[in-house]
């Protein structure tokens, strides 16, 4: 199940990539996600929804009834259950990494990296 579900989620990724142009800048959403066309941020929607049925024809039974993609801070699809909640355990320190190591990868700076957590905690 897992190697069908990873080759699926590569699949979607790589069928974001392809054909994406720069269609502006990304925003942050506020209260609410703000629902744009895949096309208006440069997605292809004929190889968005092959990449998201081939997803759901080799996923488990929720699919991507879960599934959410956004593009530059703009919600380009969304499942049909998509505000069901999972304990989610570990995934969060895989995240964090990850997103640390993207950070740091292009030359960001987070301000105090070089501080041991024992600075951090010192009385002073």
């Amino acid at each position: 199940m897992f190697k069908y579900l990873f080759s699926s989620t590569i699949y979607v990724l790589f069928a974001l990539t392809v054909n994406i142009t720069d269609a502006g800048r990304m925003t942050f959403p506020g209260k609410d996600w703000l629902q744009v066309s895949p096309e208006s941020q440069g997605v292809n929607s004929k190889k968005l929804n092959s990449a998201i049925q081939y997803l759901a024809n080799n996923s488990g039974k929720d699919g991507v009834k879960e599934l959410v993609i956004v593009r530059n801070g703009y919600l380009i699809w969304k499942g049909t259950d998509i505000d069901k909640v999972h304990g989610v355990w570990s995934l969060t320190k895989s995240f964090t990494s990850t997103v640390l190591g993207l950070l740091t990868d292009d030359g960001g700076y987070i301000r105090g990296w070089e501080a041991t957590a024992w600075d951090k905690t010192r009385s002073r």
